[in-house]
């Protein structure tokens, strides 16, 4: 789904997201939330694993919706998301016959790139990032991905357009706007050390050494 910036008037900030809608009459959305909540849930599984059993019952093949979660988690993991809550992950159904289509586009990143937070100083602090989704912490996250190489590092934004979107706003300072483009490229780095075998957990519990999982 292509997002514009979009300069908004009378608000206590300058700019927002807008995209066109990715529902109509005959595509509906429901909440993981909803799905989750809809079936009971074996006690030998987590709510991540029922929400992809539940719907493969309704149509949706785990190998579709399985990689969409797993890019959601690293891109979340990347952009520091950490309100990535059920409400926040959904399901495209048919209207009328209620099968389960795709998932839906990742949508409502409010809470991401450190907003209304301070920036961690360093990379433990970085990996201590607690979240709202089906674990809470950012590192217990990613232990849900079986496929690291979803995300394609060399794609990302660069550090620069985060720097350029944000000075656009003369409400955010230029030290904040700095803080969280460090923040940014840390994360990166991490991410990429993660993709080719560091365990991330020895940085967060304060071992240095590089141990390959």
């Amino acid at each position: 789904t292509p997002y514009e910036l979009i300069e908004i008037h009378g608000q206590e900030y300058q700019y927002g997201c807008f995209s066109e809608l990715f529902t109509s009459e005959d595509l509906e959305l429901i909440s993981a939330y909803d799905v989750v909540i809809s079936k009971k849930q074996p006690q030998d599984i987590n709510s991540y694993e029922h929400l992809i059993k539940t719907c493969e019952k309704h149509g949706l093949e785990e190998n579709k919706l399985r990689p969409f979660l797993e890019y959601q988690i690293m891109t979340d993991f990347i952009m520091s998301g950490r309100d990535r809550h059920l409400s926040n992950i959904s399901i495209l159904r048919d209207a009328e016959t209620l099968e389960f289509i795709k998932a839906a586009p990742i949508y409502d990143s409010g809470k991401a790139l450190f907003v209304n937070d301070s920036v961690p100083k360093n990379e433990r602090e970085m990996l201590k990032i607690m979240t709202e989704s089906f674990q809470n912490t950012e590192l217990k996250l990613l232990k849900l991905v079986q496929n690291k190489h979803l995300v394609d590092i060399d794609k990302l934004p660069a550090p620069e357009l985060i720097r350029n979107l944000y000075s656009l706003d003369s409400n955010i300072a230029e030290d904040r706007i700095e803080e969280i483009v460090s923040g940014y490229k840390m994360k990166i780095d991490l991410f990429s050390r993660w993709q080719n075998g560091e365990n991330l957990k020895q940085i967060a519990v304060g071992f240095t050494s590089k141990t390959v999982n």
